[in-house]
């Protein structure tokens, strides 16, 4: 108790007095296209949380170049030494480079993202640029193709790997196959002509082909009839991005919510809400995921779209905490985790049950509701680009309601508050 007394001495300090450089309240706007929208989203992507991290960077490039002034911290994010190399940190790095190719200038874009490529070793950052090129369509492509000639043989790896990513796309890259079938057979470079090897297999004999119109969904949605699982996502992402006008194909986007790639079946669930509506894509959503032969992966994506659907969404994830079985309340409790720190929506409500759910002998429930309480406060309120005391104050803040709400024991919040203490 003795460690209790002293902490709330630093408590009153760093919490209770007003410093300006704490982080600012910030209530999570409803407009889904205004510029204090888009200052959310912004700050999503000082979460310490990947897939907020990503979700952010996805809406950002919605906006195209009216978000341009966010490129700096968008460019930080995909060359940031502490993002780990993992599964997640890839998925954050080439949401990065997807976002600044949409952003910024298709050129200027392009030109940035192929010379990183060409000069970093990282390969997860190699792979990002690489598909961020590919984004910024003919201008990427031009760029690509005059790296084919490039004399460090990096350069020409760099350009066949982008103008893979291109084909992927959906874009035509024809006016590069004879170059890139001579560099296969030819290049004294083992590793350009490897990669030359993979752009033949792929996209010459592999089936890709061009889109006839990518402002047309129904000429876009052929890519969903593809093989190749980055054609697929690709073509799922573009009709994401056109919103209601890809109603025609709708029930081609539904078909792949249950795909076996999860990142397919968690944008094909995006796309659904952005096409349907947050209202009507929640009551479909809803009975994907109330039916009892759903497989539980199709039940995981139906709760992640339920994310997407603001209050009515919240709604319904918190009816899920009460179904019988297990893998619906699991899935109800990270979704209420995602939709307070994605999109802000008040989850308060579904507070008591969380709190019934982490007191029964569940550890899957105890740790998905745990993570739901340390991280809600990044639905209410913005943090700081540069961290120090706003985050400590935060930190200490948290843990001292959690204390007072009996949710932790005197034990841990000593524990919790040390350690807090200790970082500064």
């Amino acid at each position: 108790m003795k460690f209790l007394i002293n902490t709330s001495l630093l408590f009153a300090l760093f919490v209770t007095n007003p410093i300006s450089t704490f982080a600012v309240e910030h209530t999570p706007p409803t407009s889904t296209s205004s510029p204090e929208r888009l200052d959310w989203y912004a700050s999503r992507l000082r979460v310490p949380l990947q897939d907020v991290q990503e979700y952010g960077l996805w809406r950002i490039s919605l906006y195209g170049q009216k978000a341009q002034s966010l490129a700096p911290t968008v460019k930080e994010m995909l060359t940031n030494s502490d993002i780990k190399d993992n599964f997640k940190g890839k998925f954050v790095r080439e949401g990065a480079a997807r976002c600044l190719a949409r952003i910024a200038r298709p050129k200027e874009g392009g030109e940035y993202l192929f010379k990183l490529m060409r000069n970093t070793a990282n390969p997860t950052i190699v792979d990002a640029c690489a598909k961020g090129v590919a984004v910024c369509g003919k201008e990427g492509i031009e760029v690509a193709i005059s790296g084919l000639s490039h004399q460090d043989p990096r350069g020409r790896v760099s350009a066949i790997r982008a103008l893979t990513c291109a084909a992927q796309e959906g874009f035509d890259t024809s006016a590069a196959t004879g170059q890139i079938q001579e560099i296969s057979g030819s290049d004294p470079d083992a590793e350009a002509r490897k990669e030359a090897f993979q752009y033949s297999e792929k996209v010459v004999h592999g089936g890709i082909r061009p889109v006839a119109d990518m402002e047309s969904p129904q000429s876009v949605a052929t890519m969903l009839q593809s093989t190749d699982d980055e054609v697929i996502l690709a073509g799922i992402r573009r009709l994401a991005a056109m919103g209601p006008k890809a109603s025609p194909v709708l029930d081609e986007i539904k078909g792949k919510l249950g795909h076996k790639n999860w990142i397919i079946g968690y944008y094909a669930g995006i796309a659904i809400v952005d096409v349907m509506g947050a209202k009507k894509a929640a009551l479909y959503l809803n009975e994907v995921y109330t039916n009892t032969s759903s497989s539980v992966a199709l039940l995981s994506r139906a709760s992640w779209a339920l994310v997407f659907c603001g209050d009515e969404g919240a709604r319904l994830l918190a009816q899920g905490l009460t179904s019988l079985r297990r893998d619906v309340r699991l899935q109800s409790l990270d979704g209420l985790r995602g939709i307070v720190t994605k999109e802000g929506v008040d989850t308060s409500f579904a507070e008591s049950k969380i709190n019934e759910l982490r007191s029964k002998r569940d550890k899957g429930a105890k740790r998905l509701a745990d993570r739901y309480f340390t991280y809600k406060m990044y639905g209410t309120s913005a943090p700081k680009t540069n961290p120090g005391e706003a985050t400590m104050a935060e930190r200490l803040k948290q843990v001292k309601s959690l204390f007072e709400q009996g949710l932790i024991s005197e034990e841990d919040y000593d524990k919790k508050v040390k350690e807090i203490i200790d970082s500064l």
